[in-house]
């Protein structure tokens, strides 16, 4: 839990006023001033990050003035953002809801001054557009005070009284003093929680408006990098996502309508030629060759009785008959042969997962395993169509796998699909490569992405071609 500074009561020595920051002389800030400054500031230094210390130091504000409502916003680019409310856990500070809030801080950023409302009778003349606009909604007192911090805008704070609680001798001057000394642990608290480029971009910034040495070292750094991006030819490469199939991949598909008797292999698995794979269930075709088997036995004996009758009428249809059922009996013996499925070469078995389909029926021609070669890779990288035109038969390229991070395979393109496929909503066109050295520890169905090198050109090309393009397509259109 963040320590508390105790503060003592008693008045503090008073300074006088040539010694006190410039806001201070202006307000003729006193001891109670700089107490509650002191207050404040080991408040936010409790905190880490700029959101943490900003709502502390809203809740403190709000707490002290009995207010309704305090917010902070600080400028990013030129756009108020709002970054604490007071007596709220929200996060999400930019909802809709917010909109009148941000207006009243950019309304006192933009006239550089505090903006109260009511407003005394003394006042200057002010626009108080935004601020009128929080009154609409219930709220009897705003007082907006924007914020300085190293002679910039930093951004704004708005309090909000209800109800008639704000103070009649409120201190503008005084309260304002007090916001600008909070205003620099607010910016380095933003400066901190900034990502390093763009750190590194304010300290560019500043050193380029301290020296004007290092102004003209920048330009021609920058001209030189300029020169070297539009002379300079460097590889050009175009790419996208790559998978890796085999040169040859043979299917294997049911014989014959039937039932899956067994299967000896997934996925994955290393076959040898000639290897069982899978059986179907021959019972049906038994039974179907012993039905052929007593037909040709019955035509044969039609065809001897025919013979012992010399009736050659019907020893020519017995003999036709008889030699129509031995041929379906010879089909019949090839089906049965068949049902057992094998493999056509060595390889891997990269399709057809049947180990929970036994005894589920198949059809005659289904694909039930997929086989390809262990050895022999096709590389089949997909390429958007705005690339395809540069990409060449015999350019070579380097994979990634997702499976080999660190190894950069050499490929080489070998053909180039000529139709088109829609992918994530983007038209590309497969390019078939295969690889400049064999490998054995490749798998089909592994996925990575893959640069092809399409010759060389200067640095800048590339944009300034995508540009080029685009203006050209946009003429075109409108009939030029």
């Amino acid at each position: 839990m963040p320590a508390v500074l105790d503060i003592p009561a008693a008045p503090l020595p008073t300074a006088p006023p040539a010694a006190l920051p410039a806001p201070l002389r202006a307000a003729a800030v006193g001891v109670s001033t700089s107490q509650r400054f002191v207050q404040l500031q080991a408040g936010m230094l409790a905190h880490q990050t700029l959101h943490a210390a900003a709502v502390q130091l809203v809740s403190d504000l709000a707490l002290h003035y009995r207010c309704e409502r305090v917010s902070l916003g600080l400028l990013d680019h030129q756009r108020m953002t709002l970054v604490a409310l007071s007596g709220s856990g929200e996060d999400n500070l930019r909802r809709v809801e917010f909109d009148d809030l941000r207006a009243a801080l950019e309304e006192a950023v933009d006239q550089d001054c505090v903006l109260r409302l009511p407003e005394p009778a003394d006042a200057p003349p002010r626009v108080l557009v935004a601020s009128a606009l929080l009154l609409v909604r219930g709220v009897d007192g705003v007082l907006s005070v924007p914020l300085h911090a190293h002679g910039q805008c930093l951004g704004a704070v708005a309090f909000e009284w209800r109800d008639g609680a704000m103070p009649a001798d409120l201190d503008d001057a005084g309260l304002a003093a007090l916001l600008q000394l909070c205003a620099p642990l607010l910016a380095l608290l933003r400066q901190n929680g900034q990502p390093l480029h763009r750190r590194a971009a304010q300290q560019l910034r500043a050193a380029l408006a301290r020296s004007s040495t290092a102004r003209l070292a920048a330009l021609a750094g920058a001209a030189g990098l300029l020169l070297a991006a539009l002379a300079l030819p460097v590889a050009q490469r175009v790419g996208g996502q790559a998978r890796v199939e085999g040169a040859v991949e043979r299917g294997l598909s049911a014989p014959a309508n039937g039932y899956l008797k067994a299967v000896h292999v997934r996925p994955g698995d290393t076959v040898k030629a000639g290897q069982l794979l899978a059986e179907l269930a021959e019972q049906d075709l038994e039974v179907d060759r012993h039905r052929l088997l007593g037909e040709v036995a019955r035509h044969e004996s039609a065809y001897m009785a025919a013979i012992s009758r010399s009736d050659h009428a019907q020893m020519g249809v017995a003999l036709a008959r008889m030699e129509e059922a031995k041929a379906q009996l010879e089909l019949a013996a090839r089906q049965i042969g068949r049902t057992r499925i094998e493999a056509p070469f060595d390889g891997v078995l990269i399709a057809g997962d049947l180990s929970r389909s036994v005894g589920a029926p198949v059809k005659r021609g289904d694909v039930l395993l997929t086989v390809s070669p262990s050895t022999g890779w096709r590389i089949v990288v997909e390429v958007d169509e705005a690339d395809i035109g540069r990409v060449q038969p015999g350019q070579p390229g380097q994979l990634a796998l997702a499976a080999l991070p660190m190894d950069s395979l050499p490929i080489l393109v070998q053909r180039i699909t000529p139709v088109a496929r829609v992918v994530d909503g983007a038209n590309v066109f497969d390019v078939e490569a295969t690889l400049a050295a064999p490998r054995a520890d490749l798998r089909p169905g592994l996925r990575g992405a893959a640069r092809l090198t399409v010759g060389q050109q200067p640095l800048a090309w590339p944009a300034l071609r995508a540009l080029w393009s685009r203006a050209r397509l946009a003429l075109w259109r409108q009939g030029f």
